[in-house]
């Protein structure tokens, strides 16, 4: 009985020493080198439901606020490139104020998992955080044919700063959108405003 149990106890380690050895192994291999992605321009939708509650401890107003808009994102340089360390690029996404002007929102995405041509990442803001999944279609010579970007998943959270306030708000954000190629598209005149054509 007593063998049986030092056994086992050897198969435990030597299952976990193999575990440790496979992971260590494979934290050890080379990202993939997500500059491809630099540059490029997204048309995305975007759609912000959130809850408000104008105080503590009561329930939220009646319905959600919903608000949608159409906008423009872009990869626009590595922050991190080592090949032995997770990738991590800025983005820049521009929507429209109550002006009509483009306002830029700069955030990180950060690599999860996949390659260079179809990769999850993650990104936080302040008071928004979501998951994203990149996929994109490249020629032979590597220019881009095609690509979409969607969350998988997002959320959004605010509570007002002002002195005294009790409200907040708590509620989902999702965009998603596809590749815009900006020398067919700023070949119109009327889209020379529009953030991929400046």
């Amino acid at each position: 009985m007593r063998t049986g149990k030092v056994s086992i106890g050897i198969l435990i380690v030597l299952f976990l020493m193999t575990c440790l050895s496979f992971s260590t192994v494979h934290a050890q291999g080379s990202y993939p080198d997500l500059g491809i992605w630099l540059d490029q321009w997204f048309k995305v939708s975007l759609s912000l439901q959130r809850l408000h509650f104008s105080n503590i401890g009561v329930a939220p107003d009646p319905g959600l606020d919903v608000g949608k808009a159409t906008g423009y994102l872009t990869f626009t340089s590595p922050i991190q490139f080592d090949p032995d360390s997770s990738p991590v690029l800025s983005c820049d996404l521009y929507v429209q104020n109550d002006n009509a002007d483009w306002v830029s929102y700069p955030f990180e995405f950060h690599y999860v998992g996949g390659d260079d041509s179809n990769f999850a990442s993650w990104a936080q803001t302040l008071g928004n955080a979501f998951t994203v999944q990149v996929k994109g279609t490249q020629k032979t010579n590597g220019t881009f044919s095609g690509a979409t970007i969607k969350t998988l998943g997002g959320l959004s959270w605010e509570i007002d700063d002002v002195p005294e306030s009790t409200e907040r708000w708590v509620g989902s954000l999702k965009f998603s959108g596809s590749w815009v190629n900006p020398t067919t598209l700023c070949k119109s005149p009327k889209n020379s405003a529009l953030p991929p054509c400046k």
